[in-house]
């Protein structure tokens, strides 16, 4: 089925987005500095992307008026992202960080049903309560001491969880223009463009061997590969709010991958959010198939044609 098909590219992409803390730790260990990190991982995905659309150049169009729309999915869904984030981690513990970014789905579910008119069900929303409670536990939030926060980095995070939904939100959009894996290069191509003038590549030290790996690995793994599995579950029709709340094990696997990797103590409370996170991801699923098709609580749109071959003619 597409619904299935769908969730599990959805997952393992977010899986790939899992791996994001292991390597930046590892490059932070190695002399990296966070802004370092993004901006290495933002230009050599895009270099990754270059390379793939030259091969695919027959298989996709990019007309004039194409550029406004994907230089706001970049600006939003890579750059922002991005650079938001850091910004919350400078002011807000990263606990809270972690937080304020998965309000990303909540934006989802919203602008979706704004937008698209998708409805919010009790399902969703349950779904919804599971994911975020369960993502503040597995990040500590109970703790109060992780979560000296100031307004501005509320704020500051609020608006990386605004742009993170914008990967799906606009994703929906770009499915009809291009194929997923030809989304996700457009993406993380004009994505880059954001901190060329915050960390331009030629101020960048050269890097070492090592941290020449870490900066490879989450380029590809935590960007290309995750950019191009989301999008490609998203292709299949899969509602966008339950994509987002399928995404939510992201921090539940980083956590994991921390204490296998790194031995990080996890605390009881830790393991309870895996499990609350997981129930949020689940609920939708199950409650799906009970329901008309015509309704499917929004989980599975019409089929959209197949992308065709863009060298006849723009759209």
């Amino acid at each position: 089925m597409k619904r299935t098909s769908g969730l599990i590219y959805v997952i393992l992409g977010a899986s790939l987005w899992g791996t994001l803390p292991v390597f930046s730790r590892l490059a932070y260990a190695a002399g990296s500095t966070a802004v370092t990190a993004a901006a290495m991982r933002a230009y050599l995905a895009a270099l990754l992307s270059l390379a793939w659309l030259f091969v695919q150049r027959n298989q996709w169009h990019l007309s004039i008026r194409d550029f406004p729309f994907y230089l706001l999915y970049g600006a939003t869904g890579i750059g922002g992202t991005f650079l938001f984030y850091m910004m919350a981690i400078e002011r807000v513990s990263t606990a809270m960080a972690v937080i304020l970014l998965y309000t990303g789905p909540a934006f989802v579910i919203l602008i979706s049903r704004l937008a698209f008119g998708e409805p919010i069900t009790r399902a969703k929303a349950s779904a919804l309560a599971c994911t975020f409670a369960g993502s503040i536990l597995v990040v500590r939030g109970y703790d109060p001491a992780s979560l000296a926060a100031s307004w501005s980095g509320i704020l500051i995070g609020l608006a990386s969880g605004l742009c993170y939904s914008m990967t799906t939100v606009l994703g929906r959009m770009a499915r009809q223009k291009n194929t997923s894996t030809i989304n996700a290069s457009l993406m993380l191509v004009f994505g880059a463009l954001v901190f060329l003038p915050i960390n331009p590549p030629w101020k960048i030290p050269l890097p070492t061997p090592i941290l020449w790996l870490n900066y490879l690995a989450l380029a590809i793994l935590g960007s290309v590969l995750a950019y191009a599995c989301y999008l490609k579950g998203l292709s299949t029709g899969l509602d966008g709010g339950v994509a987002s709340l399928a995404a939510t094990i992201e921090p539940v696997l980083a956590t994991l991958l921390g204490a296998l990797v790194f031995n990080d103590r996890l605390e009881p409370l830790q393991m309870l959010g895996v499990a609350v996170v997981l129930t949020g991801i689940v609920l939708p699923i199950l409650w799906l198939p009970h329901k008309r098709s015509a309704a499917l609580d929004g989980g599975i749109c019409p089929d959209i044609e197949s992308v065709r071959t863009r060298t006849d003619k723009p759209h």
